[in-house]
């Protein structure tokens, strides 16, 4: 391999080797060898004839005389002509016996259109050389081009300068092209295949493929089939099995328990705690424990306990205060995070807004200053400092400010239109050609106005509403927003419209 193409040295390479088989495993990188994308042709691979591009990615020899072969390296002195392949540009070869040759050749090209000569070699009509191409004229119709470095081909056509190793997908048998530093790269092989293209086949369990203490068991031929520790499946035990426990679901500092293979399980509850997940307490710690802070038991068919506590507590046996999140204490749609060291709480405000409940607006947002003009309604958004003014019937502008003039009449909107400086009334039709819904609303040809998807409001349904912003979460605790319902959906022992508020569970 020649390290030449590399702007990086051997060492930084082997640490990228190293780390890539740590993260991967030994299997996926065994055998392979950095290589940089070129120009096939360049050096020469034919041993002893002329190398012409087909494709930036293909190329074939043109041989001397008794020469054949892929790469010019058979010689024969009794082949027949066309097998030294010495027409081009993809031109036909066909054999002229000496006595119907009118020449001492022994083979005649047949060229496609286009091209011409004795070895189709000429490019025919107006010189057409490509970037930057030289064309000079070997005959009264035929002309080569004379490329640029980077470039190549009859008329120039093949670009070299950003070609990279992996342009082309060289890895065979589903080896990924990874670029060590471009345009150098090298081919991950799959289990089972290697070589610098992954072209090569080899047993599967070879090299164990298998992860985190799989076994590799060898079938017929090369194949292989990993068997998996519990808990891990895939195709090299490389995937964690979702089990029973995988969710932490046993409560009131159970235990979880996972039976088999299947991934099933159960919780294995402490004393006085019973159900499924341990989340209820038995019948007699209920009568006994539930008096609590005036708490009172109830029973759910003689099994299963709950204490039902005041509203200021909570706990198994209403024995712990309520956090102070409930009720939330930030104002203006602020969020409240219980702090579980301090037993307090802190307020993340709104756009527009500070303080430790969020009560002091830092006069910031569109609508904080109330701009809209001439009875105007300000419409705010909720994600954002942007806002926008809905004018009444006779002013427009951003801030309604301007009396809509047609001509020295004042029209009456949206009834009328302003058309060559006169009030026109409008159908139902043009006025939806005139006032384009944005975001996917439609237009309303009766009501004369946008009705808005879910999630946007405004004239034209240019405000954005959606509690769920594509590019900021804002559920907290690994909650999901769900953009379909405009809300959250919590994960075990958090609950709240953004997931903030704590179940706490003894």
């Amino acid at each position: 391999m020649d390290w030449k193409y590399l702007s990086i040295n051997k060492l930084s390479f082997f640490i990228i080797l190293i780390i890539i088989k740590t993260i991967i495993g030994y299997e996926l990188v065994s055998n392979i060898h950095l290589q940089n994308w070129t120009n096939p042709c360049q050096p020469n691979p034919c041993r002893a004839g002329t190398c012409e591009l087909t494709s930036k990615f293909n190329f074939t020899c043109h041989c001397i005389p008794y020469v054949h072969g892929h790469l010019c390296e058979k010689l024969n002195y009794d082949q027949q002509p066309c097998e030294s392949n010495p027409c081009y540009n993809k031109g036909l070869c066909s054999p002229i016996y000496p006595r119907d040759s009118l020449t001492n050749t022994t083979f005649m090209c047949l060229c496609p259109p286009k091209h011409a000569g004795i070895y189709c070699q000429e490019n025919l009509g107006q010189c057409h050389c490509l970037n930057g191409g030289t064309c000079y004229n070997i005959s009264n119709d035929g002309y080569k081009c004379l490329c640029r470095s980077m470039f190549t081909g009859s008329y120039c056509q093949y670009d070299f300068r950003n070609e990279t190793f992996c342009n082309y997908s060289p890895c065979k048998n589903n080896g990924t092209c990874m670029l060590i530093e471009s345009p150098a790269g090298i081919c991950l092989c799959q289990p089972g295949f290697i070589g610098e293209y992954c072209e090569k086949r080899v047993s599967f369990c070879q090299e164990n493929p298998c992860r985190n203490n799989g076994t590799c068991v060898p079938l017929s031929g090369v194949d292989g089939q990993c068997i998996c520790q519990s808990g891990y499946s895939g195709l090299l035990c490389e995937q964690v099995q979702r089990t029973f426990c995988s969710i932490d679901p046993c409560r009131n500092g159970s235990t979880c328990i996972v039976l088999n293979h299947t991934g099933d399980g159960f919780c294995l509850c402490q004393t006085d705690y019973v159900g499924p997940y341990c989340e209820y307490i038995t019948p007699t710690a209920c009568q006994k424990r539930c008096h609590h802070n005036h708490g009172k038991c109830a029973l759910i068919d003689n099994k299963y306990g709950r204490c039902l506590c005041q509203k200021d507590v909570t706990g198994p046996y209403c024995d712990i205060p309520l956090h102070s999140c409930a009720p939330n204490p930030c104002e203006n749609n602020g969020i409240c995070v219980h702090e579980m060291s301090s037993q307090s709480y802190k307020c993340l405000c709104t756009y527009g807004y500070s303080g430790v409940n969020c009560s002091e607006n830092l006069n910031k947002s569109f609508c904080s200053s109330n701009p809209c003009m001439n009875n105007g309604t300000c419409l705010q958004s909720p994600t954002s400092a942007d806002g926008i003014c809905r004018c009444e019937q006779g002013f427009s502008g951003k801030y309604c400010n301007d009396i809509v003039i047609c001509g020295e009449e004042q029209c009456q909107y949206p009834e009328q239109v302003c058309l060559a400086d006169t009030c026109v009334n409008v159908t139902g039709e043009l006025y939806c050609l005139l006032h384009e819904c944005q975001h996917g609303g439609k237009c309303d040809r009766i009501k004369r106005q946008c009705l808005c998807e879910k999630g946007f409001t405004g004239i034209y349904c240019e405000l954005n509403t959606m509690f769920c912003d594509q590019t900021n979460n804002i559920c907290q605790n690994n909650g999901t927003c769900l953009i379909t319902d405009n809300r959250c959906i919590c994960n075990h022992f958090f609950t709240g419209k953004y997931c903030e508020i704590q179940i706490l569970s003894y």
